[in-house]
């Protein structure tokens, strides 16, 4: 049963405590650690944001869903998740971590820049209720102790696309004992309360993958990956080489007359996603809190022939009980000719 008062909610909001640039709005970081002193019966994570959220338990990421809490009129109605947490947690240290992300909250929207229409702060609000086998139970939720700081997500938006730069990456920081002694201490603040209600919507999960059905070279010089059907979602990609190397992936849903990479139909939207390199090992790269609709991806700035088994396209949509099934052998329809 979700919390059905205000007053149900221990944990406070926070935000960041570090001065924020403001025109690339990097995507926070949060953390905390807490001590756990008796066996564990059941616990439970409830969580929301001002914002998008990704959060994680001891390493592991809490739930399947993405782009949490999803999309509401927040002054209205701002939705919380409930998770069962019970495996993710044990007896002594645990640690707790969260990104948050623009997303419709104040990032762009429509046209024209529609920026910070719901505000222009994002915000965590969580809370973690242990029940311990000896019949107690305690609360563990946002609060003054717990540290803030900017991610390897430099930028992110629904409709621009999102950088990661891999350099930035902090090692460790969603697991127990991690010092964050250059993090900053975040700011507790008295928000609204009475407009959060409970998920009524299927979460947007992960679906199909699409490998690259061909690797083109357009009369423009362009190197594009072909996934043979139109999706919505985004590409993973595995990547190695050296510290600082960029790969650029544009997203376009058709080709124009001549073959060239075509995206005059998406007007502003960039619908482009950005990679920065640690080096050393092969690394992988997915968004967090962006998607695209395409079928053709054009790569920019890996060195070399591309290895196509290196892309793969994941499809995102809401996860609703299929109730129906279509099939054809015409190659127009199916996957093109």
């Amino acid at each position: 049963m979700g919390l059905l008062n205000p007053s149900d909610w221990k944990a406070k909001w926070i935000e960041i405590g570090y001065a924020e640039d403001s025109i690339q709005r990097s995507s926070p970081m949060f953390r905390n650690d807490f001590n756990i002193d008796k066996k564990i019966e059941s616990a439970t994570a409830i969580i929301t944001s001002h914002g998008l959220y990704q959060a994680y338990l001891n390493g592991k990421k809490i739930g399947n869903a993405f782009f949490t809490p999803g999309w509401t009129s927040y002054n209205k109605r701002l939705q919380y998740q409930m998770y069962d947490v019970t495996n993710l947690l044990h007896e002594g240290e645990n640690a707790v971590g969260v990104l948050l992300g623009s997303g419709w909250y104040r990032g762009p929207l429509a046209w024209d820049d529609n920026l910070n229409i719901y505000g222009k702060d994002l915000a965590l609000l969580l809370q973690i209720e242990v029940r311990y086998t000896d019949g107690t139970s305690k609360i563990f939720g946002t609060n003054e102790n717990w540290k803030s700081t900017k991610s390897q997500i430099t930028s992110s938006q629904i409709y621009n696309g999102e950088t990661i730069d891999a350099r930035k990456i902090k090692e460790g920081w969603k697991l127990p004992n991690y010092n964050a002694e250059n993090w900053s201490s975040v700011k507790v603040k008295d928000l609204d309360k009475t407009n959060l209600i409970a998920t009524y919507n299927e979460p947007i999960r992960k679906h199909e993958t699409f490998e690259v059905v061909k690797v083109i070279t357009t009369p423009e010089g362009d190197t594009v990956l072909d996934f043979g059907q139109n999706l919505v979602g985004f590409v993973m990609v595995n990547a190695k080489g050296k510290s600082g190397e960029t790969i650029v992936l544009d997203h376009a849903e058709v080709l124009d007359k001549e073959g060239n990479f075509y995206t005059d139909n998406l007007r502003a939207a960039k619908q482009e996603n950005t990679y920065i390199l640690n080096g050393g090992s092969e690394e992988t790269f997915e968004p967090h809190f962006t998607w695209q609709g395409f079928r053709y991806v054009r790569v920019k700035g890996l060195s070399g022939n591309i290895d196509p088994e290196n892309f793969t396209a994941v499809a995102l949509y809401s996860d609703m009980k299929e109730t129906g099934t279509f099939s054809t052998s015409n190659c127009q329809v199916s996957q093109g000719c």
